[in-house]
């Protein structure tokens, strides 16, 4: 059996990181996270993706690397190329985390939707491990 480590987990105090703030736009949260040290990048948070997910052509800019495994259905409901990176870290207002695996893909045709950049998604590997509460009254989650 292959033992894996978990992945890490930081607190900038304590064992939560409280008000977190977003902006919502058209009905969408939007965070901003840095990925591996970048500078902030904008993130929408959803609880219906399987995987956090990083812009293809961000990627490339971070220098992330990844392979192309296969095809997924886009925004758009088009099928894109589907890539996987490891080991990514990923840094928000007072939380650092790591993902074992992350999903890359085009999300050109999210940022269409939204009318803004998307730069990635926090997906299933974030809400799996931290319980997440949203204040839209105060923007804060």
């Amino acid at each position: 059996m292959v033992s894996r480590t978990a992945p890490l987990t930081r607190f900038a105090s304590g064992t939560s990181a409280l008000r977190i703030p977003f902006e919502l736009s058209s009905n969408v949260i939007f965070l901003q996270v840095r990925v591996n040290g970048s500078q902030s990048l904008w993130f929408v948070l959803d609880t219906g993706a399987s995987l956090t997910i990083i812009d293809v052509e961000r990627a490339k800019l971070s220098g992330i690397k990844f392979s192309i495994v296969g095809k997924a259905e886009g925004a758009g409901g088009s099928p894109v190329d589907a890539g996987l990176a490891k080991d990514v870290s990923f840094s928000l207002t007072g939380l650092d985390f790591q993902a074992h695996q992350t999903g890359v893909i085009s999300l050109s045709d999210l940022n269409r939707y939204t009318g803004r950049t998307v730069d990635g998604v926090l997906g299933h590997n974030f809400f799996s491990r931290f319980v997440v509460e949203i204040d839209y009254a105060t923007r804060f989650n």
